[in-house]
């Protein structure tokens, strides 16, 4: 899987209220795939 592709894939469906898109990218948030580590 490419986490980057993954991301905005996940954003797009998080930003129309899909709860499977908003898990999705909270685990890449949680485990720092695909996302700018702060």
């Amino acid at each position: 899987m490419n986490a980057k592709k993954a991301k905005v894939w996940y954003e797009k469906a998080a930003e129309q209220g899909n709860l499977d898109g908003v898990n999705g990218l909270a685990r890449l948030y949680r485990y720092g795939t695909g996302v700018r580590k702060d």
